[in-house]
């Protein structure tokens, strides 16, 4: 039957590919309401995957190659300004005079350092000698006492001899001292000229090493200074040509590296840009036709609902006519036995009233009895007997009457 029904609408209704010829509408919540002859639902809306191109602002990009190091110059060595130097050479300074000694010469103070000692001596032969003649002539008692005199005499010569002996030692020792003071002269000149040869030789010599010095050093900083900028020279030339080398190297790799990566890149690039378009036009027909199917299900299971809502209406009103028939004919039947069961109790109720009644009258009776009976085993007759009497019919329906109208409300 569905089937039925969906050829019926697509010939009818002229159904697209969303389903029930309603293109969707973008609604702000992703769906659309969809109408079909049996109302509407929420159909779902495509949603296309935009395919995002891959850009990469890296791709042809070089590499800043470091700037180009010119040949590096050659600091050679400058000019030596102490080459060609000669050493300040010793000037020989002569020892001026050895000196003279202020004393050297005749003593002017000797004379009169004998004329004083000699007085001296001459003083004390007076006063200690000569007295002793005089007193001795005195004491002799003769004027011009020969012996006294001879003496006198004797001792006068001594005077002189050791007068002229004290005169002669000491213009020898004067002699003495000057031949040591003109020796002591000689001795310090000799001394000073040898000195001064010593020195002046000893500054020829200096004067000679340093000219020596002067010449070797001055040979050798050539030389050396000559040597160096040689080196440097060699060293530069090989320094700037591996510096040369050096950078035309770099600059290859760079180069060949920036074309590795380039290509790389870009074969990566549209790899991804290629997978991306695949991927995205897959998503797009997968949804595409996922939406037409689920559009397509929901406007059958649309119908198929309809359907079958009818079909359970009609299942329902037919369930509840024969329910309602069911309950009716029961409730007619609960009725009838309502009022069997009421008859039944109403009888029931009227034997009741019948044994009440029965009961009633019977009681004095049997009170009546049990007192006789009582009286007679008192009184020694002894023997008892018991008795039951019908009760009154008329009274037992008039009890079950009234018992029904207070139950029934009647």
């Amino acid at each position: 039957m569905a089937s039925g029904l969906g050829n019926y609408m697509a010939d009818n209704l002229g159904l697209s590919q969303y389903g029930y010829a309603q293109q969707p509408g973008q609604g702000p919540y992703g769906y659309y309401e969809q109408q079909t002859p049996f109302g509407s639902f929420g159909a779902a809306n495509q949603q296309q995957a935009q395919s995002s191109q891959a850009f990469n602002p890296y791709i042809g990009q070089q590499t800043q190659a470091p700037g180009q190091i010119g040949p590096v110059g050659t600091q050679y060595a400058g000019s030596n300004p102490y080459l060609g130097q000669t050493t300040q050479g010793v000037n020989y300074q002569a020892a001026q005079g050895a000196g003279t000694n202020a004393y050297a010469g005749a003593n002017p103070y000797l004379e009169a350092s004998i004329g004083g000692a000699a007085k001296d001596m001459t003083n004390a032969f007076n006063d200690t000698t000569n007295t002793q003649f005089d007193r001795a002539a005195a004491q002799s008692g003769s004027f011009g006492n020969t012996g006294v005199e001879a003496a006198r005499g004797r001792a006068q010569n001594d005077l002189s001899r050791n007068i002229g002996n004290m005169a002669s030692g000491a213009r020898m020792q004067d002699y003495t001292a000057q031949q040591g003071l003109a020796e002591n002269a000689l001795n310090r000149t000799q001394g000073l000229n040898q000195f001064n040869a010593g020195n002046q030789l000893q500054a020829g010599m200096a004067n000679s090493g340093y000219n020596a010095g002067d010449l070797n050093r001055n040979l050798s900083g050539s030389q050396t200074a000559s040597m160096f900028n040689a080196g440097q020279g060699n060293q530069m030339g090989q320094f700037n040509a591996n510096l040369g080398l050096g950078q035309s190297q770099f600059g290859a790799t760079l180069g060949q590296n920036d074309l590795n990566r380039n290509s790389n890149l870009m074969q990566s690039m549209g790899q991804f840009n290629a997978g991306t378009l695949n991927q995205n036009s897959q998503f797009n027909a997968g949804q595409g036709n996922a939406l037409n199917q689920f559009n397509t299900g929901q406007g059958n299971q649309m119908t198929q609902n309809a359907l079958s809502r009818n079909q359970n209406q009609g299942q329902f009103d037919a369930n509840m006519n024969f329910n309602t028939n069911q309950f009716n004919a029961g409730q007619q039947q609960q009725g009838f036995n309502n009022y069997w069961t009421n008859a039944q109790n109403l009888y029931g109720m009227n034997n009741l009233g019948l044994t009440n009644a029965s009961t009633i009258q019977n009681t004095p009776l049997n009170y009546w009895q049990q007192f006789m009976q009582g009286a007679n085993q008192a009184g020694g007759n002894g023997g008892t007997s018991s008795q039951n009497n019908p009760g009154n019919p008329l009274l037992g329906a008039i009890g079950g009457w009234q018992m029904g109208s207070k139950l029934f409300g009647g």
